[in-house]
This record gives structure tokens, sequence and C-alpha cells, in this order.
């Protein structure tokens, strides 16, 4: 048990810890001068409340085996998940006389669940928007259509400053709906030529309307700028993020 990758703990019936294996130093920093007569409570890192730790001490007292995942704290102060596995050892007449701690470090495989949960969380959030984006595309389209009948039947000069501004508005509002479709599409691999300038353009225009109106963007750009190829959506992204 030396050589196993896991860390190991060996405690009392109190639980003090009286033996650790190389893997639970190089897991959490402690070597056993540092532990020994200690409860595993030095490891505690807050993140689970008293109830947590009371379930599993009740577990294992009665000769059950605890197996959960939980957060634990290094001794340089990080904090880190962990799978453990604690079982009790009894002697013939069925009185604890150790437990024995398994321990591993799944921090990396955490981080890639949450990866993986955001992941999706983003996806669902571009359906739903696409789905939103139609429909208002759907709605702004007749208003779009119906604009030229208007100015024919409204010819006053009043009239056509107003279908104009109303023209306008539904304008904007339909390149927002495209800008919306664009992103809820994701990333689609698609590399084609683009000029720099107009991504820029098309990054600002959108945020021009979704951030609070006292943030004023400015955009200052080389009129000698060259030609990119690359995938449009993945550029939005990167340039919406920066």
């Amino acid at each position: 048990i030396e050589a196993a990758p896991s860390g190991i703990v060996i405690a009392d019936a109190l639980g003090r810890i009286e033996w650790i294996n190389p893997a639970f130093t190089a897991i959490t920093g402690y070597d056993l001068q540092a532990v020994a007569g200690h409860t595993s409570s030095i490891l505690k890192s807050g993140r689970q409340g008293p109830a947590f730790y009371a379930a599993l001490w009740n577990t294992i007292s009665h000769g059950q085996v605890w197996s959960g995942d939980l957060q634990n704290q290094r001794r340089d102060g990080t904090i880190y998940w962990e799978h453990m596995v604690i079982a009790p050892v009894m002697n013939p007449t069925g009185t604890i006389e150790h437990y024995v701690a398994i321990k591993q470090d799944i921090s990396q495989q955490k981080t890639m669940e949450q990866q993986m949960a955001r992941t999706q969380r983003l996806d669902s959030i571009g359906l739903l928007a696409g789905g939103i984006a139609h429909d208002l595309n759907n709605v702004l389209s007749p208003i779009l259509m119906s604009m030229d009948l208007f100015k024919l039947y409204y010819t006053s000069p009043i009239d056509q400053e107003r279908l104009e501004i109303v023209r306008k508005s539904a304008e904007r509002g339909a390149a927002i709906v495209r800008q919306v479709l664009t992103f809820a599409r994701g990333v689609d691999g698609e590399r084609m030529s683009l000029r720099p300038e107009h991504l820029l353009k098309e990054v600002r225009n959108m945020l021009a309307e979704t951030l609070p109106r006292q943030i004023e963007i400015v955009m200052s750009l080389d009129r000698d700028l060259p030609g990119i190829t690359g995938d449009p959506t993945q550029l939005h992204q990167v340039l919406l993020n920066l």
C-alpha cells in the first residue's frame, strides 16, 4: 500500500490518524509528522457542512463503508476534489479497531464535468436563442415588406418621416436577429475569406445594442487591414469575448 497511487490513511477507532502512505502526502502536502494524532478534519475546506460529516461518521461508526465526493484543503490552502472510501476494520468480536480511508484526487475530472455542463447549457441557450430569433424574424419580415407599400399611401412629409423611423427600427431589429442566429448556429468549422473590419463592426454593433447605453464603444481600424481566412462564427466569439 505504500506504492499505491491512491492516498491511504489508517486511523484508530476515534478517527485519529496513525499512518499514511506517500500518495496521501503527494495529494495533500501533509507528511505523517504533520497529521499523526489528528483526525481527517485537518483537511476540512469548509465546503461541506456539519450534517455532511455527521452522516459520514454515523455510517462508518455503525460498521458500514462510506463512499463519496468532497472538497478538501491541501496544506498550502488550495481546494481540491476528492473521492474517498472509508471502511471500518473490526476485530473478531465485531468491535471497530481502525478505519482505513482510500483517497483519490478527482479535481481534473470535476473540472471536465463542469466544462461539459457549461457546454450543454450553452447549447441549450443557443437552441433557445435560435428559436426566438426565427420567431422574431417572422414578426419583422411583414413590417419591412409593408413599408414601401405604406409610403405609397401616406405621402405627406410627416408620415414619410414616421414610416422611415419604423423602417429603420425594424431593420435594426432584423440585424440583431441575424446576429443572434449567427451565434446560435455554434461552431460549424466553415472557413472562408473574410474582411476583419466587417467582423469588428458587426461585433461592435451587437455590443452597442446589448451593453448599457452609457458605455461608448470606440473603434480605430487601420485602413490597410489584410483579408483573412477563418470561421466567422469562431472569430465572432473570440472578438465578443475580448
